[in-house]
């Protein structure tokens, strides 16, 4: 006669009683392809009787966040910026970053982290950047907010997700705002983040 134990905890309470046990150790973070920016300008057409917003994006995002030492440096390749017009995204490439392809983001502080931020739980803060844009550093606040989870937690594997939002004028990089007898673009740009890191510190 086949017999069967009865269960004592479901599956959701054995995820639950594990989670209690494992605390977010690791500290080092490599960001993934699956990060973008996007930078997202007002922009009047010539053709057009109304203003558009122009935005654009890319995935070429490289760099690293290190919370123990608090600091990371991000760089975003702005040659591969696209948007849904190629003469556009030339213009891009050419006009406004033809020397300096690479943006550079560098923190070298971040705000104290709270304690329930290594159980899962999401932070809200405001980061100060520095910003070089065609060799011009400016200083940008990011709003963010960001959540450590499990890749796979046999294995201790772990992600950092951020999201933010910022905001630039042409003049903080002391460039004119761009113009042509085709378009005319506003002063403001503004930008979100959407960076996923991971880290494959194995804990003992």
């Amino acid at each position: 006669v086949e017999t069967s134990l009865p269960a004592i905890i479901n599956d959701d309470e054995k995820s639950d009683f594990l989670l209690e046990k494992i605390h977010f150790k690791s500290t080092y973070f490599e960001i993934i392809e699956s990060s973008s920016v996007t930078f997202t300008v007002n922009e009047k057409l010539a053709r057009l009787p109304l203003p558009i917003d122009a935005v654009l994006s890319t995935q070429d995002i490289k760099g690293s966040i290190d919370l123990e030492y608090s600091k990371s440096e991000i760089s975003i390749n702005l040659h591969t910026l696209k948007s849904d017009q190629s003469k556009r995204d030339n213009y891009v490439r050419n006009n406004l970053f033809p020397n300096q392809k690479f943006a550079y983001i560098t923190i070298n502080e971040f705000p104290s982290i709270p304690d329930n931020f290594t159980l899962g739980e999401k932070f809200d803060t405001t980061i100060k950047a520095i910003v070089n844009v065609n060799g011009v550093d400016a200083l940008l606040d990011f709003d963010i907010s960001a959540q450590l989870s499990f890749i796979n937690p046999f294995y201790s594997d772990e992600r950092l997700e951020i999201k933010g939002i910022s905001e630039f004028y042409w003049s903080d990089f002391n460039m004119d705002t761009p113009k042509s007898g085709f378009f005319t673009l506003q002063d403001k740009v503004d930008v979100q983040i959407s960076i996923l890191a991971d880290s494959l510190v194995v804990r003992y």
